[in-house]
């Protein structure tokens, strides 16, 4: 299982972005789901092992996260998002 949350830039809660599972041990179902309304996310699988999470939301750049599962065991995972606002304002400012 993973348990997490999903924040911005400053450490607020990003509801509702989409977090899914791109890849993992063995082949499985495709896993997604949305953050409640704190940002947080639990997600049930299918074994123990290495899994890449993939996470969206609106206005913000797309992230990519690697978590290990290990038996018995609930791995956690903080997921902080670059608004796509900032992202722009910083490529603009950053000198040529």
């Amino acid at each position: 299982m993973i348990q997490g949350e999903v924040v911005d830039a400053s450490g607020r809660p990003v509801p509702n972005a989409r977090v899914m599972v791109l890849t993992g041990p063995g082949s499985f179902p495709d896993i997604a789901l949305l953050t409640d309304d704190e940002g947080r996310f639990t997600l049930g699988l299918p074994g123990r092992g290495g899994y890449e999470l993939g996470v969206q939301a609106d206005g913000y750049e797309p992230s990519r996260v690697a978590v290990q599962v290990h038996s018995e065991r609930t791995a956690t995972v903080q997921v902080q998002l670059t608004d796509l606002g900032q992202q722009f304002h910083q490529r603009r400012s950053d000198p040529c």
